[in-house]
């Protein structure tokens, strides 16, 4: 986390103060707001209301119609303060990507600390409560290589995301990874760990395009 908190990059959308994830379908500027209208099964939805979210924001809403996001043919950068709902966002894409992409299909959300790959693996673990889909933790000393094939939902440190990467590339499985979600992309331009992340977002765009 950055320290002081303040705005943390995912959005070009606009910048809701935070609030309960529960809106009206009127309050979001002709989106529909519910959650279960963005192509989530019926379990992944009754696991969010158990975490009092079963709607979202009118701007998330507005991120997600953005052309080509939903059906994953475009990137989305987003910004939105602490708290502000950037998970959800995120959330909403790699699921809908990992129910259309069978069982073995892959989600890379990486994350820059070891402290927020186990925060995140709490979360999503409580979301998959009674799916298919599992989630695998990599930072410092956890993770298994090769890659499971039934490992669905990998939490990585940008280091151990590397690694995933190399790994699923060396065996030929690059193609089960069908969503990359970079929190903190802000990261980037940071002195010490930007490198390590404009590297790993180039290399898999490169293998993606059957480079070297």
């Amino acid at each position: 986390r950055r320290p002081g908190g303040g705005r943390r990059p995912k959005s070009s959308s606009g910048m809701p103060q935070p609030t309960n994830q529960t809106a009206r379908p009127e309050e979001g500027a002709g989106h529909d707001l519910r959650l279960a209208s963005y192509g989530l099964n019926d379990q992944l939805v009754a696991n969010y209301a158990t975490l009092g979210i079963t709607a979202l924001h009118a701007w998330q809403a507005e991120a997600l119609a953005l052309d080509g996001v939903l059906e994953g043919g475009r990137a989305l950068v987003y910004v939105a303060p602490t708290s502000g709902g950037k998970s959800l966002v995120a959330e909403v894409l790699l699921l809908r990507r990992l129910l259309a992409g069978g069982a073995q299909a892959k989600a890379l959300f990486l994350v820059p600390y070891k402290a927020d790959v186990a925060q995140k693996g709490v979360r999503l673990r409580k979301l998959l409560r009674g799916t298919h889909m599992r989630v695998a933790d990599y930072a410092g000393p956890l993770g298994a290589y090769p890659v499971p094939p039934r490992a669905n939902l990998l939490v990585a440190t940008l280091e151990k995301g590397a690694g995933v990467v190399q790994s699923l590339a060396e065996q030929g499985r690059l193609h089960e990874i069908v969503a990359v979600v970079a929190d903190e992309i802000h990261l980037v331009g940071d002195t010490s760990r930007g490198a390590s992340l404009e590297r790993l977002l180039a290399k898999m765009r490169l293998l993606a395009r059957g480079g070297a």
